[in-house]
């Protein structure tokens, strides 16, 4: 994760700590894993990429947050989604998270995830 999105995740836990959210952050692209334990890791795996950094748990629903440095990592200036493989793989995957009815979002700071969260 760039140490932009770090600063971002530990400010956001830190928040939803205070709040007493229930949340899970995926860290699994951060671990550094034995051979043998990232063998282990990778068979429970979805073979799928592209999972969000961050679900919250609130009133019987699932949030998830992808956590991105900037607005300008996500979208050109026309507004337009980039094309860079990672960006592709996510955008399907949330796709595919909406088709099964859960909300999914792009956060580049605290300010959005307390709106999304306390509308």
């Amino acid at each position: 994760m760039i140490k932009r999105e770090e600063n971002l995740s530990l400010l956001i836990a830190r928040y939803l700590k205070i709040k007493k959210y229930v949340y899970r952050f995926d860290v699994g692209a951060d671990l550094k894993l034995t051979i043998g334990q990232a063998r282990k890791n990778k068979a429970k795996q979805m073979p799928e990429r592209g999972f969000p950094d961050l679900m919250v748990f609130k009133n019987s629903k699932t949030i998830f947050f992808e956590l991105k440095k900037s607005k300008g990592e996500i979208y050109k200036k026309n507004g337009k989604i980039r094309e860079g493989k990672h960006i592709q793989e996510q955008v399907r995957f949330h796709e595919k998270l909406r088709k099964e009815g859960f909300d999914v979002y792009f956060i580049w700071n605290l300010k959005m995830l307390i709106k999304i969260l306390e509308g």
